[in-house]
């Protein structure tokens, strides 16, 4: 603390000085004036906690100096010494609210007894403003406190070792408690402030029903994709988090997640404060039994071990068989019977039913490898299979994948069956009309009735080679047989094989063989 001592005469103000250090008040800093012009000067830098000042002084007396001290420092705990005589200045002083009023000549004890009555009122004074800036820092930042509550609300470590008074956030040691989980699908389509904005209109929603009914709650946003909610209950009240009820503070979600994908997941009612970790676990464990109920639904954790599904490869064999034998309808409902008979399961591991799933494509995989389908976009990278697999949120997704994969595989297979027919058809125009030197892809869409883009893409598809290229390859494969024949010259051989131009043919057939017709003719003859 720091102490002003103004007093006009020089053996008074260091008597004052003197004295006062020898009380052990915790005054860190002295400084003199010798009048009041002199201390507002002094005032102004040294900023005292305390002014100890005389009444009557040339140039300016303490009463003036004091209005003109409370401008700049309202705070300034003044204590006056003065005379009897200076008794009129004791109206003004208590204008100032002034502490004390010490007269001259000094009693020192008088005066221990004024100086500890303002350090002792600074001190109230400082705790107070300790008290609001705290107070308005909490206010602050409160929504931040809610959010690291909420989250160490899920650890029973934090919640049993870290001292907090949650009676400041509404919620008390002894109510009753049920954490929700709510879980953001397609966040990916969603900004951070935009999730930041669902989380906040989740929140007010639900608040918005809690509060009719007397409750209260507190929630946060979790590794960016969960929206985590206490809600608190007086356990006078703990019927009113039944699921009825609860069922009814989550139903104006949908419209606050519209066009979003989301699972609601409850956990168990809880007693007291510390086990809300307990209700949240099986909040954990309600929401991945929502792979099974599909998006928008609300489940609920319940007791009891259900069955998990017993995986069998004869199930794969099966499906394997019905593929073989091409019945699509057969192969469909396998698949559909598998998902129906797994609904009955849900305590099944989530991971183990994409993976049979996983297994179960492979054989189409492999089949469309063997028959040449193109049927997956991930031709040749089955770990990318299996990331589509994983990226799906209910068993209805995954089911639904793989009857796709079904119906296209089929699909595939019938046109690849009917491509051969038209490639056949192709080939057999070729056969009869390779000596027409024009024999053109034209004039085979025309007859094949095959549009030109649709007739090259099948035939590539299929042959590997362009309808160009087989004519190319089939006369000089003709062209060869003839070159045997010693009665045919090479042009004779160019025009029976559809060449009108000798020279064009020679080229054309030294590119193929790396012989000349001549050269064939001679090494062969030879």
């Amino acid at each position: 603390m720091k102490l002003l001592v103004v007093d006009d005469e020089t053996a008074s103000r260091d008597s004052l000085v003197r004295n006062i250090k020898k009380m052990d008040f915790y005054i860190s800093f002295i400084e003199q004036a010798d009048d009041g012009l002199r201390a507002l000067d002094i005032a102004a830098w040294f900023c005292p906690d305390i002014v100890l000042t005389d009444v009557r002084m040339p140039r300016m007396d303490g009463i003036e100096m004091s209005f003109e001290l409370r401008k700049i420092n309202p705070d300034v705990k003044i204590i006056f010494l003065s005379g009897y005589s200076d008794k009129e200045y004791l109206k003004s002083a208590i204008q100032l609210r002034a502490l004390s009023y010490v007269e001259k000549p000094v009693d020192y004890e008088e005066l221990r007894k004024a100086l500890t009555e303002a350090i002792h009122l600074m001190e109230i004074e400082k705790k107070g403003r300790e008290s609001a800036d705290i107070h308005e820092r909490f206010i602050k930042n409160l929504p931040l406190i809610k959010n690291e509550i909420a989250i160490k609300m899920t650890n029973s470590f934090t919640i049993s070792k870290e001292p907090f008074d949650y009676s400041l956030l509404g919620l008390y040691p002894d109510f009753d408690y049920v954490t929700i989980l709510i879980q953001i699908m397609n966040k990916d389509s969603i900004t951070s402030f935009g999730l930041f904005i669902l989380l906040e209109n989740t929140i007010k929603c639900v608040n918005q029903v809690l509060e009719r009914r007397g409750l209260t709650g507190i929630a946060t946003l979790k590794d960016n994709q969960y929206i985590l909610y206490h809600i608190a209950c007086p356990s006078d009240k703990r019927q009113l988090l039944g699921r009825e009820y609860l069922t009814e503070y989550l139903s104006d979600i949908p419209k606050v997640l519209e066009n979003i994908h989301f699972f609601i997941a409850v956990g168990r009612q809880v007693s007291g404060i510390r086990n809300v970790p307990e209700s949240y676990n099986t909040a954990v464990v309600a929401l991945q039994k929502c792979f099974f109920s599909g998006y928008e639904s609300i489940l609920f954790y319940t007791e009891g071990a259900e069955k998990t599904f017993a995986f069998s490869e004869d199930i794969i064999k099966e499906f394997k068989q019905f593929v073989i034998q091409e019945d699509d309808n057969k192969t469909v409902a396998s698949v559909r019977s598998l998902a129906s008979e797994m609904l009955k399961h849900r305590n099944t591991h989530v991971n183990n039913i994409k993976e049979f799933y996983y297994r179960i494509l492979l054989q189409l995989f492999d089949l469309s490898d063997e028959l040449n389908l193109e049927v997956f976009n991930e031709q040749n990278d089955r770990n990318q299979l299996w990331q589509t697999l994983s990226n799906f949120y209910t068993l209805a997704e995954v089911e639904e994948f793989c009857i796709e994969k079904i119906q296209f595989f089929f699909h595939c297979r019938t046109e690849k069956r009917n491509n051969k027919g038209k490639i056949l058809q192709i080939k057999n125009f070729i056969t009869i009309n390779y000596m027409n030197n024009d024999l053109s892809v034209k004039m085979i869409s025309e007859h094949t009735f095959l549009s030109l883009a649709y007739m090259c893409s099948i035939f590539k598809l299929e042959t590997g080679k362009t309808i160009n290229q087989y004519i190319t390859d089939y006369r000089i494969e003709k062209a060869k047989e003839l070159l045997k024949n010693k009665s045919y010259n090479i042009s004779d051989v160019a025009e029976n094989v559809g060449f009108n131009d000798s020279q064009y043919f020679a080229k054309i057939f030294k590119k193929k063989l790396n012989l000349t017709p001549t050269e064939y003719k001679e090494r062969y003859q030879g």
